[in-house]
């Protein structure tokens, strides 16, 4: 049994990450080690790693993201298989032993991975995962085979009433262009298929995204459909949902610029692709600037977009575009959303 290390970053978050703890320490696979990695946080979070201590490595370092505290773990751990766990959220009693029988199954595989449940004030729904993705790129669509657990001889987890599932392996690089398709908290990695490969610690948002993109690129992918852990649906004042809009598509921008456009081969065969996809990040990014009437950077998310068009520019680009160079069209918009909102709550209110 290959020693599993679960890294566990942390920020602030005292009062949940007791709870992110005790879940993995109640896994039943023997060899497995915890390591915690405090991002500089200033609540009690010490407090609730000593309480641990000897059953767990905890490192405390100055604030420097997430990612940051992801990697500094990962150079602690002593395990063949790297388990990643948020400390908001919760693993299922059998999610270690399930994700590392699955990527025993797959040798050449870098990395397995699981569904989720949501957890919104002490319930559960699910399955989360399918959730992620749009019609138009289906998990079955993701992946280059499937195979039933029979079939690979992995046995049902106890006490969860599953009658059965399936594992699906392949390459989920193109897919990942369109949307995160990992939940970071149900991964499972092999250590050796990482080579140089690190989280990037100057984007908090896409890293995760970014580093199982290329991962899955270079070793391959397994994805057993199944919930493995809890997603807790909460909005702490670190909760990464939490940063705006233009931010947020500002890094995704810049996440298919340094991955899928620096990718000459992907290029050649997806390039239409790659340029339909950030003519939808840019046109987005644009017309939350354009609100914001920050009308110069809205002016050259447009005109960038305008490039990535193989054909003429549809009708709501030209408009958003002809509303950038209108004075007080951004004031406008602006009154016409609020008024949008105000109708959609009274109507939804019955009044």
């Amino acid at each position: 049994m290959p020693r599993i290390s679960v890294v566990i970053p942390t920020y602030n978050r005292a009062a949940l990450l007791r709870e992110a703890i005790e879940s993995a320490l109640r896994q039943d696979w023997r060899d497995l080690e915890v390591v915690v990695v405090d991002d500089g946080s200033t609540d009690a979070t010490p407090d609730v790693a000593r309480a641990y201590a000897g059953r767990i490595v905890y490192q405390r370092q100055s604030n420097r993201g997430v990612n940051s505290a992801r990697n500094a773990a990962i150079g602690l751990a002593t395990g063949e298989f790297i388990a990643l766990l948020d400390s908001d959220d919760v693993w299922l009693p059998h999610a270690a032993s399930l994700l590392a029988s699955v990527l025993g199954r797959f040798p050449l595989a870098g990395f397995a991975y699981g569904d989720f449940l949501v957890l919104r004030n002490g319930t559960t729904a699910g399955p989360g995962l399918r959730a992620w993705h749009d019609a138009a790129h289906p998990l079955e669509a993701q992946f280059e085979r499937r195979h039933r657990h029979s079939d690979l001889q992995l046995q049902l987890p106890g006490g969860t009433g599953c009658t059965g599932f399936d594992v699906y392996e392949g390459d989920i690089y193109h897919a990942s262009l369109f949307g995160p398709r990992v939940p970071t908290s149900g991964s499972l990695i092999r250590r050796a298929a990482m080579g140089g490969l690190a989280f990037p610690e100057h984007d908090s948002l896409c890293g995760d995204w970014e580093f199982f993109a290329r991962l899955s690129h270079r070793a391959g992918a397994v994805y057993a459909d199944l919930p493995v852990m809890l997603n807790r649906s909460h909005e702490d004042e670190v909760r990464l949902t939490r940063v705006n809009a233009a931010t947020q598509l500002a890094q995704r921008i810049d996440l298919v610029d340094r991955v899928w456009r620096q990718d000459p081969d992907f290029l050649a065969r997806h390039g239409a692709e790659v340029d339909a996809r950030q003519f939808e990040l840019l046109f987005a990014y644009a017309r939350n600037r354009l609100l914001a009437n920050d009308v110069a950077a809205a002016r050259d998310a447009l005109t960038r977009a305008a490039a990535m068009r193989r054909g003429r520019a549809p009708m709501p680009w030209l408009a958003l575009r002809l509303a950038s160079c209108i004075p007080g069209a951004p004031l406008a918009l602006r009154a016409m959303r609020r008024l949008r909102d105000i109708v959609a709550r009274r109507v939804g209110g019955g009044r």
